[in-house]
């Protein structure tokens, strides 16, 4: 699970960029902006979600799983876990510390940090390029930039 959630950045942060010529195109305000909102209003998103999924109106309920069922299709363009092996993700993150203002920073687990969770490891949430721009400005005392190095090493302990 937790190798799951370090990866939901990862990938929604490389696949909302343009790539022309091998190499990344600077992202636009809007994108960037949307990612900024996300990124303040996700552990109220997730506090919510867990509460309709463990209420037992909601999800104790045939109707209310139907509900649950129908939202999950609806938000589908939210970041969600995405399952890959070690080696491309070293490969990945090789090709983006190649990229100028190639970014990668850690921060607590988002799920976590919303449900109010403190058991380790704690700070599984690696994000990549603009995205780690983004939650560094967005919560700066808990996301730290980090080289390429030590992400791997983080990504063989997780």
């Amino acid at each position: 699970m937790v190798e799951t959630l370090v990866l939901v950045s990862l990938f929604l942060t490389v696949f909302g960029h343009i790539i022309k010529e091998g190499r990344l195109e600077k992202e636009g305000k809007l994108q960037r902006s949307l990612h900024k909102l996300y990124a303040v209003l996700e552990p109220s998103l997730l506090r919510f979600l867990d509460r309709m999924m463990t209420s037992k109106i909601i999800g104790g309920t045939r109707i209310g799983r139907a509900i649950l069922k129908i939202l999950s299709k609806i938000l589908w363009f939210l970041p969600h876990g995405v399952v890959t092996d070690y080696i491309a993700l070293e490969r990945l993150l090789t090709w983006i510390d190649s990229q100028e203002n190639s970014h990668i920073a850690i921060g607590p687990c988002v799920c976590k940090k919303a449900l109010g969770v403190h058991e380790e490891p704690y700070m599984t949430d690696m994000t990549i390029l603009y995205g780690a721009e983004i939650y560094k400005e967005a919560f700066p005392e808990e996301y730290r930039v980090i080289s390429k190095d030590e992400a791997l090493r983080l990504l063989k302990e997780f």
